[in-house]
């Protein structure tokens, strides 16, 4: 439910996704995405609360709540 959360890639060339949550109207639509292209590569993203990350898979990123 972060606003702010802060994704680090464990691998390269990850994808990943922001798509509304299973809870909305309109649950699973592409919000939107980009990709991390090195290990250790890192960003900072705003989302809606209810949104959620598609990875593929939990070992590829690491995923932290910025903020309060």
């Amino acid at each position: 439910n972060a606003r702010f959360v802060r994704i680090i890639a464990n691998t390269t060339s990850r994808t990943i996704e922001v798509r509304r949550g299973p809870n909305d109207a309109d649950a699973d639509t592409l919000v939107g995405k980009f990709m991390l292209k090195g290990n250790g590569d890192s960003c900072i993203i705003e989302k809606h609360p209810t949104d959620v990350l598609v990875y593929g898979s939990a070992s590829a990123v690491k995923v932290g709540r910025v903020g309060p």
